[in-house]
């Protein structure tokens, strides 16, 4: 397949579009990425796409304070350390360029203080959303929706050792037609589209411990299903649904 052709098929800008905004690309490729964006109408619409399909579930989070201590530690990062002076004759008069140098100097660090203030705050907010989740990035991520709104998203984390890997589920709570009755997942197989049952999503439990075979079962899937029978799934009829995105192959 041509360069040209490659960055117009549907399935790659699909697969892109998504890493580029759930953030799992390195400052690199998302460079690289924009550059695409602006050269081919067909990613730029797939960008737009998952922006739309994002935004529900950004907008649920809910505010999040930042510790007390928190600007008292960015001001004693930030500040310059204090330099003897030497004595120096004193000055009668102040001139007009000396002190645009000094107003300029102490905006750039209110400047400097505010990036990061910015920075370490996002960080927190991101680990205070994640909560019980590993302190990384997911491997896999699933936005689970009902005609086109975001109920809920599920994210996969590979474990360090076998039988450890995670399953998080977090419900939007923009949504507010969540079922009361048990719901199960399923997951569609990405070479011959069989399903596979994971087993039932407990309301009260945002953590599961996925085995080794439900691990690859997660890894190698095209989508995530949920419906109300453990028994069996009409893909036609499912309560959720979403592209299971894999997040770590475009980091480099």
């Amino acid at each position: 397949m041509s360069r040209s052709m490659r960055y117009k098929n549907a399935t790659v800008c699909d697969h892109l579009a998504s890493q580029y905004v759930a953030g799992a690309m390195s400052a690199r490729v998302r460079r690289r990425m924009e550059t695409l964006m602006r050269d081919y109408r067909e990613m730029d619409t797939a960008v737009a796409h998952w922006s739309d399909l994002m935004t529900p579930m950004q907008e649920s989070l809910p505010a999040q304070q930042p510790p007390a201590d928190l600007w008292a530690k960015i001001d004693a990062a930030t500040a310059p350390a204090a330099k003897p002076q030497r004595a120096q004759a004193p000055v009668a008069k102040t001139s007009w360029l000396a002190s645009f140098w000094e107003n300029l100097a102490v905006w750039r660090f209110s400047a400097m203080a505010g990036t990061v203030a910015s920075v370490v705050f996002a960080a927190a907010l991101l680990w205070n959303v994640m909560g019980g989740a590993p302190g990384r990035g997911a491997d896999y991520m699933a936005p689970m929706s009902r005609n086109g709104q975001v109920a809920l998203v599920i994210s996969a984390y590979k474990g360090e050792e076998p039988g450890t890997s995670q399953l998080v589920t977090q419900w939007s709570k923009r949504f507010q037609d969540k079922p009361s009755g048990p719901l199960h997942l399923w997951a569609e197989k990405m070479d011959d589209h069989s399903l596979v049952y994971l087993g039932q999503i407990d309301s009260g439990k945002e953590n599961w411990t996925l085995t080794s075979a439900e691990w690859k079962v997660i890894a190698n899937s095209s989508r995530l299903l949920i419906n109300d029978n453990p028994a069996t799934l009409d893909v036609a009829a499912v309560a959720f649904e979403g592209p299971c995105v894999q997040l770590n192959a475009w980091k480099s």
